[in-house]
């Protein structure tokens, strides 16, 4: 359904603007009073027709029309885009095109005003089908690039769309913010952004919560939110805490819909189009070059045969010398005559010239890489990529290293507690052989439930699976509570603690734990406890007390705390995360104190003396298809590095499983902070698996990667993982599990958190760079024929065998079809099967490809010089005349055709059509091409300068373009060295691997600047193999450039 309707009465006794005014006060006491007026939470809940504990009824969300009627919907305005006759006029700006369709201006009117003798009725036909050539190309121009901004726009809507947590029916779930109506009760957890205006309920049992406000306001200082300050803008960031917020404002009435109104990105260009800009700007200059000399040379000699009496119309005058008659001739045409067809005819080599420099100049680049990136994109969404950042299509192709997370990228996220330790037993399987003390199960299932943000929630189909929303190591623990406390409610006991919870103590990837202080007991001595849990390793190392099989609580003794490590390390071996669960009682709350207003660091929760509860050993399969997704990577040169925030044996087990780890070092975030980043970079080429990491630590490896010409992706799903994704060539951040915060700062979206989704990027990069390859050696070759014909040609009076309106429309098939054809090309394993490309390539022209351009080119030339100046004679055709030169005009467009199949392989590949039915796209742009020259050659007339051609003429022309085929095979046994030396050089152009240099690592105690004792601690595998990886610069890398 639209957006509020203005003019509609409403049925609610709120209106939308009154409510959105709330969020443009400045002062918090005002905001505050204002809130005030309607009766706080609980007056506007009454108002908005909605529960503060159960949110919008199944009535409400089943038919919102009314409500979306009166206050809108949450979808923000599209931001202004250009019209297709803006496009259009955007597109006429193009000097060239200014000043072809000047020229053809002066050739049309010349042609009405001043027709040449015998051409009355149609020497303005050429000026007139000029014009419309140019029209014709502005027009493909602009219907492109509308079709891509729209299609852009496309995805800028699914980028804004994400899921958000609300409470509807009095149960929690997952929709999409689109679907976010003004009443919902919604539900943000730290690292979130705010998805509409609203007001604070409360913290999930904390009466604060802190907004990263910078977005909207630029003011770096952390917002306070509470409910004397209960505005919560949408756009900010949730930096700490938890909060139930009311919706108050959705969609254009939010304050981010208002700025939303007037933004309008402007796309930069991506490191691809800065190279092919260079590029085009050398083929334009030199296209301007030869246009300039052929100009020069055709107007040479035009005057040169105008005044060396070569004209037939000429004067003669009897002068007496010395007594004699003698009789003098010269040349002369009558004055308004000789200017008119003069001035035509110099008005025609002009005309040649532009279109020379029109079809030299490669505008069909610039298209050619938006069409093939538009194209990926969206087929990128269907493989579970949402591309946030244009460059990172291309970049990902050059990808060299991936460094990845394990939960839910190469493991399935669908966790589940198997194994563990509680209450002083053992336990290998559920359900629970004992049934554990009343009690001390009451204070467990009471930590499980309080310390989450997790909820699950019944199957949606009989037999089906339970629907998780939150970490998913909550919702097994959720899962794993009923097998603690039989007939637990975990929903019910939150509701029972909400008003008793003193502080919550949230997860972050730095502290690997969340506690949180709840007031139990009234009457008791001790009447506040503070529940913990964490990495397992942590809560045992802070716990000083234990529950025994007894339920007795006694001292952990170095024996008990032996076999606890031991039982770690067991799970670990197994592949499972480790959870501990303990608790504290406090016989004060002034323990848990809250972070003032004016301090930036908030007092460390007393998670210490703790009494150990349980260990859980919880398992998440690994993907069933990323071993293989991660042999591809390694097949194509890719190192694939895993960093975790799990126990270093977990993560080993889990990398093995993976094919990550194989003969390389695993280490501990702790011992790798420790690292100087020369012993870093020693280790760099081995180093597989990174444990117990925190965000400081991935962001630091990714640096050191760069610094090592490394091209790197990296993943992350967590708020503090922002700074990392954001240091790395290509950020990834998880779609499912990751934060705003996260997905703001990534390049690209991987939706269904699957590591194999990233596999696809790779191959989607890779084929948007591929497919540039290919429409480059297609364009420059046509370039290079085209411009050296019109040349010679007129270096040797022949005149211009080509006119500009066969020229426009050679250039209409080699820029905006060829872009189109070639552009979207879909991509095919065998792309995984080479090396990526360098960091220092700087043209993406291969030896390979100058190989088939020069030969291709080399080719056209010489036949169509041999036709130009020998065809009239061997086929008994009047020379130079118009079926002389429609031939030649018919055999180079079949050259061209044919070589675009030939263009789809540029990688030294034998079979130019394999996989050419999957490319509909470039059957379609074939068929059009090849009708539309028929009906050129046999109805173009005067516009074209053609004329109909018979069989046998056909024939030859279609049968001299076909040799570009099997020329193609022959072309491959010249060796590849020669253009290697010839043009590595000249353009920079590398595409060996850029690896990492050999090195040899250092182990033991006798490394130098404390390497030994980093290394001590790390996992390494006995007899390591040394697979070398040489840097050679220069040439070009024998496996991409041989066939």
């Amino acid at each position: 359904m639209s957006g509020r309707d203005k003019n509609s009465p409403s049925t609610f006794d709120v209106h939308a603007e009154a409510l959105a005014d709330v969020f443009t006060l400045a002062d918090k006491s005002d905001q505050y009073k204002a809130v005030q007026k309607y009766g706080g939470p609980e007056g506007l809940a009454g108002l908005l027709r909605t529960s503060l504990e159960d949110g919008l009824s199944k009535k409400e969300t089943s038919a919102p029309e009314a409500r979306i009627r009166a206050f809108g919907n949450n979808h923000l305005p599209d931001p202004p885009s250009k019209s297709f006759f803006e496009l259009l006029w955007e597109g006429a700006q193009d000097v060239t095109i200014i000043i072809l369709s000047i020229a053809a201006v002066v050739s049309l009117s010349l042609g009405l005003a001043f027709p040449p003798e015998g051409e009355a009725g149609t020497a303005w036909i050429e000026g007139a089908a000029i014009l419309v050539a140019v029209l014709l190309v502005l027009n493909v121009g602009a219907v492109n690039n509308y079709a891509k901004e729209k299609q852009f726009k496309e995805l800028d809507k699914q980028k804004q769309t994400k899921p958000v947590e609300v409470v509807r029916g009095g149960e929690p779930m997952e929709i999409s913010s689109d679907d976010l109506l003004v009443g919902d009760i919604c539900l943000l957890k730290q690292g979130e952004r705010v998805p509409a205006d609203g007001i604070f309920i409360d913290g999930c049992g904390t009466p604060e919560c802190r907004l990263d406000m910078s977005a909207m306001t630029g003011e770096s200082v952390a917002v306070l939110v509470n409910v004397k300050n209960p505005a919560m803008t949408s756009g900010a960031i949730m930096e700490s805490g938890l909060a139930r917020m009311l919706v108050l404002a959705v969609g254009e009435d939010s304050q981010y819909g208002v700025l939303f109104k007037n933004l309008q990105d402007e796309a930069d260009p991506t490191p691809l189009e800065e190279k092919l800009d260079t590029l085009a700007e050398w083929i334009g200059y030199g296209g301007m070059g030869a246009a300039i000399v052929i100009f020069l040379v055709l107007l040479f000699f035009f005057l040169l045969e105008h005044y060396t009496g070569t004209q037939t119309i000429s004067r003669c005058l009897d002068i007496p010398v010395e007594n004699e008659i003698t009789t003098v001739c010269w040349n002369h045409e009558e004055d308004n005559e000789w200017s008119t067809d003069a001035f035509g005819d110099i008005t025609q080599f002009f005309i040649i010239a532009i279109t020379i420099v029109v079809v030299a100049v490669p505008e069909g680049l610039p298209l050619a890489v938006t069409i093939s990136l538009a194209y990926s994109m969206k087929q990128m969404m269907n493989d579970q990529c949402l591309v946030r950042r244009l460059a990172a299509c291309e970049t990902m192709g050059g990808s060299t290293t991936i460094c990845s997370d394990k939960t839910g990228t190469l493991t399935e996220n669908r966790m589940s507690v198997t194994k563990g330790w509680m209450f002083g037993r053992e336990f290998s399987s559920l359900p629970l052989s004992t049934t554990p003390n009343k009690q001390l199960a009451d204070i467990l299932f009471t930590n499980i439930a309080l310390n989450s943000t997790a909820n699950v929630s019944p199957p949606k189909e009989i037999g089906g699976l339970p629907e998780f929303t939150g970490p998913k190591t909550e919702c097994a623990l959720l899962m794993f509570g009923p097998h603690v406390l039989p007939g637990g409610n975990y929903q019910a006991l939150r509701k029972e603690y909400k008003n008793k919870i003193v502080k919550m103590y949230p997860f972050t990837s730095d502290r690997k734990r969340m506690s949180c202080a709840a007031k139990v007991d009234d009457d008791a001595s001790h009447p506040y406890r503070l529940y913990t849990k964490g990495a397992s390793e942590l809560i045992l190392e802070r716990s000083a007390y234990m529950v025994d099989k007894d339920g007795e609580i006694k001292d952990i003794k170095s024996k008990d705390r032996e076999r606890l490590n031991a039982l770690l390390e067991d799970l670990a071996d197994q592949g499972l995360r480790t959870i501990g669960l303990a608790y504290r009682d406090f016989s004060d709350k002034s323990e848990f104190a809250n972070k003032d207003d004016d301090d930036d660091d908030e007092p460390d929760p007393p998670e210490y003396e703790l009494t150990l509860q349980a260990i859980v050993g919880i398992m998440d399969p690994v993907r069933k298809e990323v071993p293989h997704a991660v042999a591809q990577c390694q097949a194509a040169g890719i190192v694939v590095r895993m960093v975790t925030g799990d126990n270093l044996k977990t993560a080993v087990k889990i990398a093995k499983d993976c094919g990550i780890f194989t003969d390389g070092i695993a280490l501990n975030g702790p011992d790798f902070r420790k690292m100087s980043d020369a012993d870093i970079d020693r280790i760099l080429p081995r180093l597989q698996v990174l444990a117990r990491s925190i965000p400081t630590d991935k962001k630091k490896l990714v640096k050191r990667l760069k610094e090592n010409r490394e091209v790197v992706a990296v993943t992350g799903d967590g708020t503090n993982d922002a700074p990392a994704l954001k240091a790395a060539h290509v950020g990834l951040a998880m779609g499912r599990s990751g934060t705003d915060v996260a997905k703001q700062a990534s390049d690209i979206v991987i939706l269904d958190d699957n590591f194999a989704s990233i596999v696809m990027a790779v191959l989607w990069g890779r084929s948007v760079y591929d497919n540039i390859k290919k429409f480059l050696q297609f364009q420059l070759t046509v370039n290079c024929s085209a411009v050296a014909i019109a040349f010679i040609s007129a270096l040797s009076d022949r005149g211009t065998p080509l006119t500009a309106t066969q020229l426009l429309w050679v250039n209409l098939i080699m820029d905006t079809m060829a872009a189109l054809a070639l552009a979207t090309e879909k991509p095919t394993p065998d792309l995984l099967d080479r090396k990526p490309y360098g960091l220092d390539e700087k043209v993406p022209i291969s030896a390979i490809m100058w190989r088939s351009i020069l030969g291709q080119a080399a080719y056209q030339i010489a036949v169509l010089m041999v036709f130009i100046f020998l065809g009239a004679d061997w086929l008994d055709l009047e020379d130079k005349g118009r079926v002389h030169y429609t031939m030649v005009f018919n055999t180079f467009v079949w050259m061209q055709i044919f070589n675009e199949f030939n263009a789809r392989k540029v990688n030294g590949e034998w079979n130019v059509f394999h996989n050419i039915h999957t490319n509909w796209m470039f059957g379609a742009v074939m068929v059009i091409t090849v009708v539309c020259q028929v009906l050129l050659i046999e109805f173009g007339g005067e516009a074209f300068k053609t004329t109909r051609l018979d069989l046998v003429e056909w024939a030859i022309c279609v049968g001299l373009g076909f040799v570009a085929l099997p020329l193609n095979l022959l072309l491959h046994f010249i060796p590849i060295s020669i253009f290697t030396s010839l043009f590595g050089m000249c353009f920079g152009h590398k595409t060996e691997y850029i690896g990492i240099p050999d090195v040899e690592t250092g182990h033991g105690s006798d490394s130098e600047d404390g390497e030994g004792d980093a290394l001590n601690s790390a996992w390494a595998s006995p007899d390591p193999s040394r697979r070398k990886k040489k840097k050679v610069k220069g040439k070009a890398r024998a496996s991409s450039d041989s066939d």
